[in-house]
């Protein structure tokens, strides 16, 4: 397999066959991997951007230093290189795509699922890990096109796929596709016996 840096799956991407059609992007398959890295302080940053207080997630010397799972989400939007961070959209959104251009986009549902961890606490070129995005499902709207993508994080050295990330956007005003893809259902799996960890009643 092949790595392809961001420029060049944006120049891909510009220069790819032209989409017509919603079933076109579901056959379309994987779009081109482009690799990940991360250091601890990109880490450390990501957990005090999200308000993280425990020590092991914003201190590079504690000895249970780790990396919050949700931090690979903002591997999307960097380069790489540590230093870079890609103008918005990033191309594994693949909301720069000609059929989409022009459009007012709104952030919708994400989700994740681990299948392999925990992450390491840094991600370099040389580790080989990148992500890979296609389009799971397109679904009209009334208002506009809501569309679903499916990233892969992968470990290209041990062949592994480390986590997968749900991805759903609703282009404002888009109506000229059909129905493509199989809609996700997200589910989130609560043991029947394990009451809640914490309850907070407002009243409305």
């Amino acid at each position: 397999k092949v790595f392809y840096p961001a420029s060049l799956l944006e120049e891909m991407c510009e220069s790819s066959p032209s989409f017509s059609s919603a079933e076109d992007l579901v056959e379309a398959g994987f779009f081109p991997t482009t690799p990940i890295t991360y250091t601890e302080k990109d880490a450390i940053l990501y957990a005090l951007g999200v308000g993280a207080t425990e020590r092991k997630y914003v201190y590079e010397n504690h000895p249970d230093f780790a990396v919050l799972p949700a931090m690979i989400f903002a591997t999307i939007f960097k380069g790489d290189e540590s230093s870079k961070t890609l103008p918005f959209p990033p191309p594994q959104l693949l909301m720069d795509l000609d059929i989409f251009k022009g459009k007012v986009i709104i952030d919708a549902e994400r989700s994740m699922e681990v299948l392999k961890g925990p992450l390491p606490v840094r991600v370099s070129l040389s580790d080989k890990w990148g992500m890979k995005t296609r389009f799971t499902a397109l679904t009209p709207k009334k208002a506009g096109l809501l569309v679903e993508t499916e990233t892969l994080i992968v470990d290209e050295l041990a062949g592994d796929a480390v986590l997968r990330l749900t991805n759903s956007l609703f282009f404002l005003g888009k109506t000229d596709l059909d129905a493509a893809g199989s809609p996700s259902k997200i589910k989130i799996a609560v043991p029947d016996d394990q009451q809640p960890d914490h309850t907070i009643t407002e009243q409305t």
